[in-house]
């Protein structure tokens, strides 16, 4: 506690007490004051209120001042000197001529209030309340002293906050100290605990809320980095999209377009590309998509000069701006090419979408290709972004969204596109086809599913693919067959099983065998001899099959009835009803219900569309359904080629393209004739590729 009244207040009252001021109530105040009578003081100031109200409050206020006065009361100075203040403006000239004479100014009425405020700023000093502190607070807002008393406030206040660690606290102690030291710290632990607190389910929902109500939060960054990965792992299209409109300015957006425009493109189709253009025109990717779509079916060729290989569209345009050492056919609307030994891809336009960086590269499969880069495999997508990072011994295909791959001795499968990530380890691993793949486990196969669950248990020597829910096993040499999920239809103890074609399916043991039917059901006893040719030719085609019996060969039907007794040295079946049959090492053909042609033939091979392969004097031609040359046999070789009347043509080591009529469209003239499409072939010719157009009858290239 101070214990002297201040020295300058005092000597001014001296002062004006030496003076020759006409004595009254007021001046007998300060007398008194001075002579430390303070109960005289105290009555003539108070009497003198009624007449000099003004100087009898700053008389009381500098009297309540005064620590060793008995009326020591800094909340009564203050309240005298604040009230001398205000009547101190209303005062006259004249009166406040006398005050000044007494040493009452505006002046030393602001000291005496700054003095009592900087008094209790001591005393609060020596004993910081929190009652002192409120009270200080709330009466002396003027001082010089009062943002440092704030500040012990907040302090204060801080250290409970903190103590506390909650949202509510933080949340209060913003609001009643918006400017405090603390303030920067208090919002960024708010913005914490109300993330924290808001995303404690760890729900995506919640963290879309917390963004929503929070979008400029310190913590909206994390919360949006969380609900990428969220919808990462889930990987829809709708989850993609929703985001992308959500958070268009998002750091993780770019990679959600790419991981959408990834899915949409699993499904390389006009269609998907179309509508992927239609619904998202503000696809950064947009572009490069719409160039693959206009060109999709546009024809493409490779060819070469001494420079190396090009690029050209079906007029001779050249595509590419540099020679490569090779480029591979187009596999979803992208092309391999090599350059220094390196391997990356083209689009149909012939710019570079992946530079050529690796050293070896497979075709594009459901939007995603394998990879190898120092001697280690990864899984880029079309933009040459690892998928699967470039660390694996091996990588297979990416069927069913999984895929197998191939880490020192441990295999497992890598999941794409919403697929479930299968964490089980394997000695090795197949790709996924119709659901299940083959994995060996234990130095034994099996399969499992898409979820990792077991369909046929890891026991046999050899597990086939599934086909339609079955798959042919081995134990040693000895063959069953497995229902995926249901175990055993056929236990294995046969020679040889068959594969299910046109409703039938061979089964030998012993020597001999028969036919069971889609049910697995006996159909036709097994009685026939068995050798390794059977699974080949004696599959049933057209409701009919070629057996043997004493060494010679018939056609059964369904029930194992002959059609054709066994009577010929041979049999070649084909998609038609006409077979070629060898007689005395002679060929000829017989139908399906005993008609035959005379065996004229030193070769005959079935009919495919309309048309067969014979050989004559040495050579080859071609005969029609009436048995009638179209091509006589004056030829080294003839091809006919599939969903068209063209056939190209062998003589003398070189060839050349003949309609099936006879007609001539290329002579006989190139090293090599090869069908590139129905419409377009490539040809080579003294080492020079040309491309000709089959329908306009020109080349394409050279021009």
């Amino acid at each position: 506690m101070i214990k002297r009244i201040n020295r300058s207040i005092l000597l001014g009252i001296a002062l004006l007490l030496t003076g020759s001021l006409v004595a009254g109530g007021l001046e007998k105040g300060f007398e008194a004051m001075n002579k430390k009578d303070y109960f005289n003081a105290h009555k003539q100031f108070h009497k003198s209120l009624f007449k000099d109200y003004t100087g009898a409050n700053f008389g009381l206020a500098t009297l309540h001042f005064i620590d060793r006065c008995p009326y020591f009361d800094l909340n009564l100075a203050l309240k005298r000197v604040i009230t001398a203040d205000s009547s101190f403006g209303f005062e006259m000239e004249r009166n406040k001529a006398d005050l000044l004479e007494l040493g009452i100014s505006k002046y030393s009425i602001n000291t005496l209030k700054n003095d009592i405020a900087d008094k209790a700023y001591k005393i609060l000093q020596e004993d910081p309340t929190n009652e002192r502190i409120e009270q200080y607070l709330k009466h002396f807002s003027f001082s010089k002293n009062y943002a440092e008393v704030t500040k012990i406030k907040s302090g204060r206040a801080w250290a409970e906050v903190r103590a506390q660690d909650n949202v509510e606290t933080y949340r209060r102690f913003i609001i009643e100290y918006p400017s405090s030291d603390e303030r920067l710290v208090a919002d960024s632990l708010y913005a914490l605990r109300f993330f924290q607190v808001q995303t404690s389910s760890g729900s995506l929902d919640d963290y879309k809320l917390f963004v929503k109500e929070f979008p400029s939060s310190a913590y909206s960054e994390q919360a949006l980095d969380t609900i990428f990965q969220h919808i990462k792992k889930k990987n829809t299209i709708r989850d993609y999209d929703d985001y992308i409109r959500s958070y268009p300015r998002n750091k993780n957006t770019a990679q959600v377009w790419k991981l959408m425009n990834r899915i949409f493109l699993t499904n390389y189709t006009q269609e998907k590309l179309s509508y992927l253009l239609e619904v998202y025109p503000d696809n950064p990717f947009a572009k490069d998509i719409d160039v693959e779509l206009k060109l999709m079916y546009e024809p493409r060729f490779v060819v070469n000069d001494v420079n190396g290989y090009m690029l050209i569209d079906s007029k001779g345009k050249r595509l590419t701006s540099h020679y490569y050492e090779s480029i591979s056919d187009f596999k979803e609307g992208l092309a391999r090419v090599s350059l220094n030994g390196k391997e990356g891809f083209i689009d149909k336009s012939g710019s570079v979408r992946i530079q050529p960086i690796f050293q070896d590269a497979l075709e594009f499969q459901k939007n995603v290709c394998v990879v190898e880069k120092d001697g280690k495999f990864g899984l880029i997508d079309r933009w040459g972004e690892y998928i699967m990072s470039g660390s694996y011994d091996e990588i297979g295909n990416a069927f069913n969204n999984q895929v197998p791959y191939q880490k020192g001795q441990k295999a497992g499968y890598f999941p794409l596109n919403n697929a479930k990530e299968i964490r089980i380890k394997f000695e090795d691993a197949s790709d996924f086809i119709n659901g299940t793949a083959i994995v060996k486990s234990q130095g034994s196969y099996g399969a499992i599913d898409t979820l990792g669950n077991w369909t046929i248990p890891a026991i046999y020597d050899w597990v086939e693919e599934n086909v339609k829910g079955l798959s042919r096993v081995k134990k040693g040499d000895l063959y069953g067959l497995v229902a995926h999920g249901i175990g055993e239809v056929l236990p294995t103890q046969y020679q040889a099983i068959g594969s299910l074609i046109d409703g039938r399916r061979i089964i030998a043991q012993d020597g001999i065998f028969g036919y069971i039917d889609a049910t697995n059901k006996w159909v036709i006893p097994m009685k026939y001899p068995y050798d390794n040719s059977t699974l080949k030719v004696s599959n049933f085609n057209s409701n009919a099959a070629i057996v043997t019996e004493n060494g010679s060969y018939g056609i059964i039907d369904k029930q194992g009835a002959y059609i054709v007794k066994p009577k010929f040295q041979n049999l070649i079946s084909g998609p038609g009803n006409q077979l070629a049959y060898q007689e005395k090492n002679r060929w000829g053909y017989v139908d399906l219900t005993g008609n035959k042609r005379a065996a004229e033939f030193e070769e005959a091979y079935p009919f495919v569309q309309g048309v067969a392969l014979v050989k004559a004097g040495g050579k080859y031609g071609m005969i029609d359904h009436t048995f009638k040359y179209v091509f006589k046999p004056e030829y080294s070789g003839i091809e006919a080629m599939k969903n068209t009347e063209l056939c190209i043509v062998s003589k003398d080591g070189k060839s050349g393209l003949f309609h099936r009529d006879g007609g001539i469209f290329l002579p006989i003239e190139y090293d090599k004739v090869e069908m590139l499409n129905i419409r377009y072939f490539k040809l080579l010719k003294e080492n020079i590729v040309y491309i000709y157009d089959s329908s306009s009858e020109a080349m394409v290239w050279p021009k």
